[in-house]
């Protein structure tokens, strides 16, 4: 038997599958003679699990057999050299070297201090990390302190570093029996600058890392999920604000972990009395670093992509070409399942692997509410390969995997995203919130307009989510609104460009007891257009401060325009539940000036003007003939109703005409449609959509089989287009008509009776 410890498993030492003998022929040829095992026609017949096991075994066997001489050379030289540059380093051993542990020994790699200084000082701040290595005394284990390869400030930070410390590890593990699972890191000062930058970019490397009288800079803690952190600062050390910011990424931490239970393990100290130099109490770090394994292949990941970008981490990998900062990838993985949630991420390798599920069995992967992938996976000796030359880890070698790229709703449209960083603040609050509004927080952020991504606070979004899933649960109607409809509509802190403030709880406590006994949202609509505005004491004003005001800054004003009056109706509806938004137009037909009012959704959308409740209810205003007159196509005179999912068209808003981040959609055609129908006329309203429901805009005509009726068509609308904006066609009642669908140049053919004076609803599915 062969006994690899690193694998953590026992394997037989020989196999007489005709796989594994052409594996065996391979790698015994002479490195330099051996064709590509992308060649081979070995390396892609599927294996079965002793025989993936197996490979793995030669494979890694193979590997250290290679690396060994070169390895060693780097240990003796205490010096690695890549690309140019070179990094030193110096190590110490603890522990009985005559009785190391069964499963291998620790490594401890401790960054020193320094930075954008003279080379003699980086020095001396190198051999003062060896000393440290002395006095920090671990159980048992390599202590290894590395030379910076340059003097920078962010002599840590820099790309080559990453490569460094893999290319350090691999040493130890290939020629000093290192477990690659018992990998720590650490650093004082700059070093530790530098772990607050490596341990969450690199997290699959880490046990446990310890970071000391370091500031973080631009870091993000969010790919701490799986890493034990330590953070210990002089209570006193106020350089740089290093304590005052260790403390706020404690509670940053602190916030993870109550969101996450099972991850984001830490502890902070900042020590009293102590300044820049902690006296050696920082030791403590050691003994509780000692406590934790790395896994390898954790259920649970976030992959937040730093300045310094990768393509793997744990059993993820991602296209180089895609890779950007600040992208954040949350995988979940349930027995068979393994469930994918991306910021700004659309392609995704997940690598596979006999450790982490049956894969004798279907694997499913799901993004977005889809399902991606449902199916059997094979193993190869070239996946084995090609992983463990990528990671020169055994235990990050895979031998199946799958491609997918995720659904809009899971990887945010690049319109939405790419025009501002999310700072990691408002990142931190997808991990904070509990799992059950995760959905709700992603779209928010996926959505998020550029300015919101770098001033709002996570707190506001936090409390924000918080209530509005509180206040629908309560609603009698939430089961009649669609998740679309309660994201887009409800779940939005904004409505347009407001200030940004916390309306919700408090018009929650004002709009509850109003709407208390209203069982349907149209009804609560209604009522709150009838009492609020007295409530609040709120009244239109052409004094009032700003057309744009939010809730409270017309609540605190007492004055409010129409767009203020109907921001302040579409938030109290929406805090208790109520799906909401604005409408309006430019200007009207007749050039009297723009107007904006409310739509609420109860079924479909209809209106109300804000602060003037009509006594005949919902779709009654004093502006109905001024819309049903709206030019869907003269953006002018258009009608537009507000959007918080990215739509690709822009609200236009006149009182900030520089404005384009506000979305829209178009929906003059269901006011203009309100005009009365000729008698004998039925209004055929046609959507198509395809085998999977989504509609899409193709060429309606339709004619009369008997010629007797004039000839007409148009276009239906898209997924871009308003729920409620379907392409409508007057048609002689009880005459039949056919209707040609003319899409991507296939014709379809559909046959229908009108049934009455009234709208009819036709929807044509198009065959596949």
């Amino acid at each position: 038997m062969i006994v690899m410890a690193s694998l953590g498993q026992t394997l037989p030492a020989q196999n007489s599958s005709p796989g594994l003998s052409a594996l065996n022929l391979w790698l015994a040829q002479p490195r330099a003679e051996r064709p590509p095992l992308t060649n081979a026609a070995f390396a892609t017949t599927p294996l079965d699990h002793a025989e993936a096991a197996a490979a793995l075994t030669m494979l890694w066997q193979e590997r250290m057999s290679n690396l060994r001489s070169s390895a060693a050379t780097e240990l003796r030289a205490k010096a690695i050299r890549l690309d140019g540059q070179v990094m030193k380093f110096d190590w110490l051993s603890f522990g009985d070297t005559n009785d190391l542990p069964a499963n291998g020994r620790s490594l401890f790699i401790s960054l020193h201090g320094g930075g954008g200084a003279p080379r003699e000082v980086n020095d001396a701040q190198w051999t003062n990390q060896i000393r440290l290595g002395k006095s920090y005394r671990p159980a048992e284990g390599i202590y290894v302190a590395p030379r910076a390869p340059t003097d920078a400030w962010n002599m840590w930070h820099q790309a080559p570093v990453d490569d460094f410390l893999a290319r350090l590890i691999e040493d130890y593990v290939v020629c000093e029996h290192v477990n690659p699972n018992r990998v720590y890191l650490m650093g004082y000062s700059a070093g530790g600058d530098g772990v607050y930058q490596l341990a969450p970019r690199t997290p699959d490397r880490w046990a446990a890392a310890s970071m000391m009288a370091g500031h973080p800079n631009d870091a993000s803690p969010l790919g701490l999920r799986n890493v034990p952190f330590v953070i210990q600062v002089g209570a006193n050390d106020a350089a740089y604000h290093r304590n005052a910011v260790a403390a706020e990424w404690g509670r940053k931490l602190d916030t993870l972990e109550q969101g996450d239970p099972a991850g984001y393990i830490h502890f902070t100290e900042l020590h009293a009395g102590k300044g820049h130099w902690m006296d050696l109490k920082d030791r403590k770090a050691i003994p509780w670093m000692e406590r934790f394994t790395r896994d390898p292949l954790p259920n649970k990941m976030v992959w937040y992509q730093d300045g310094v970008t990768h393509c793997t981490s744990y059993w993820l990998a991602r296209p180089a070409n895609e890779v950007k900062a600040r992208q954040t990838l949350l995988a979940e993985r349930a027995g068979q399942v393994i469930t994918l949630t991306g910021t700004r991420v659309h392609t995704v390798t997940v690598l596979l692997n006999d450790a982490m599920l049956d894969l004798d069995q279907p694997v499913v992967i799901r993004s977005g509410g889809q399902t991606l992938f449902s199916n059997l996976v094979s193993r190869t000796v070239s996946r084995l390969a090609e992983t463990l030359a990528e990671r020169g880890d055994p235990n990050l070698a895979f031998s199946a995997a799958v491609t997918v790229t995720l659904p809009p709703s899971a990887a945010a449209p690049e319109a939405a995203t790419d025009s501002g960083s999310t700072s990691p603040e408002l990142l931190n609050a997808l991990q904070a919130v509990p799992v059950a509004q995760r959905a709700g927080m992603q779209f928010l952020l996926d959505n998020m307009p550029a300015p919101d991504r770098t001033r709002l606070t996570a707190g506001l979004l936090f409390t924000n989510v918080a209530l509005a899933y509180e206040a629908f649960a309560a609603a009698p109607w939430a089961k009649q609104i669609p998740p679309e409809i309660f994201l887009n509509d409800i779940l939005p802190y904004a409505v347009v460009n407001e200030t940004r403030d916390a309306w919700r709880q408090p018009l929650h406590d004002l709009c509850a007891p109003v709407v208390r006994k209203c069982r349907t949202p149209g009804e609560a609509a209604l009522a709150l257009n009838k009492k609020l505005f007295r409530l609040v004491k709120v009244h239109y004003s052409t004094d009032r401060a700003r057309a744009d005001q939010s809730p409270l800054e017309s609540m605190r004003s007492g004055l409010a325009s129409c767009t203020g009056l109907s921001i302040l109706l579409v938030d109290a509806c929406r805090s208790v539940g109520v799906p909401a938004r604005l409408a309006g137009t430019p200007m009207w037909t007749s050039l009297r000036g723009n107007h904006t009012w409310v739509e609420i959704w109860d079924g479909g959308w209809h209106f109300l003007g804000a602060a003037e409740p009509a006594a005949a209810g919902l779709d009654h205003a004093w502006f109905t003939s001024d819309a049903s007159l709206g030019q869907a196509d003269i953006p002018q005179h258009a009608i537009y109703a507000s959007s918080f999912r990215a739509t690709g068209r822009s609200f236009p808003l006149v009182w900030a005409e520089d404005i384009r981040w506000v979305n829209a959609v178009n929906v003059t055609d269901r006011y203009t449609r309100k005009a009365a129908l000729s008698s004998g006329t039925v209004r055929l309203l046609v959507k198509v959509v395809d085998a999977n429901g989504r509609r899409v805009v193709a060429k309606v005509t339709v004619s009369d089989p008997a010629g007797a009726a004039k000839t007409m068509s148009g276009y239906s609308r898209g997924e871009t287009a308003d729920q409620n904006n379907i392409l409508s066609l007057d048609w002689p009642a009880a005459n039949p008509c056919q209707l040609s669908v003319d899409y991507n140049g296939q014709a379809q053919l559909e046959t229908v009776t009108p049934q009455t004076n009234l709208e009819q609803l036709v929807v044509i599915r198009l065959k596949d």
